[in-house]
């Protein structure tokens, strides 16, 4: 095994990657809103969607391929439009959800959904790439990166970024379903009033970066 990275930088790497992955932001908020309506997995299922687009967003950068992103830019915009409209969708469900109704909590909803929806969310920041690259170098040489370095690193990342999510999801559900009925019912009307702060701001974000 070809290894330039030492493994105090490997365990630097991790600890940055696992700080700035447990900061609130959108896509923890998303995680949070999803696992707190629909259960633990749910919100798994969005963090995994999450873990997913940022490892395809570090492997470009660990291999210099930005002009790829450039290239299917629009693959990723229209991927961003669908999570956002998804998410107005979801959120005017709940909004005229009935008071006290557990109709949504025992409608089974789709895990591909809750995939897409995290994936949606981080390919909307396709400028991430730009952030890996001047981050990344602070941990390896990216002129002398091997795939065992690669390797290392996505696995780093799977643990930094997913660990702290579904920690964040199994909290949100839990802390739900010990509301009383008439806190679940106010839950429900912040839950639809945030899910749609979150689904427009991905759709102007998403347009902002069309026209950059």
């Amino acid at each position: 095994m070809d290894f330039s990275m030492s493994w105090m930088n490997s365990v630097s790497l991790a600890l940055a990657m696992l700080v700035m992955a447990s900061l609130p932001s959108i896509s923890v908020f998303t995680v949070i809103l999803r696992a707190s309506q629909f259960g633990f997995w749910q919100g798994v299922f969005t963090a995994l969607g999450i873990v997913v687009a940022d490892i395809l967003f570090i492997v470009l950068a660990l291999f210099g391929l930005v002009w790829l992103v450039e290239n299917v830019a629009w693959l990723f915009q229209f991927v961003a439009y669908l999570g956002g409209g998804y998410l107005l969708w979801l959120a005017l469900r709940l909004w005229q959800s009935k008071p006290l109704s557990t109709q949504l909590q025992n409608a089974n909803p789709s895990s591909l959904a809750s995939f897409s929806l995290g994936l949606s969310l981080t390919f909307a920041d396709q400028k991430a790439i730009l952030f890996y690259l001047g981050f990344f170098p602070a941990f390896l040489n990216l002129n002398h990166i091997t795939h065992w370095d690669a390797g290392l690193v996505v696995m780093l990342a799977i643990l930094a970024v997913g660990l702290p999510k579904i920690i964040y999801a199994y909290l949100a559900a839990r802390g739900f379903k010990l509301l009383a009925r008439d806190k679940q019912t106010l839950m429900y009307k912040i839950t639809a009033l945030l899910l749609a702060l979150i689904g427009a701001f991905l759709i102007i974000k998403t347009t902002a970066l069309f026209f950059d």
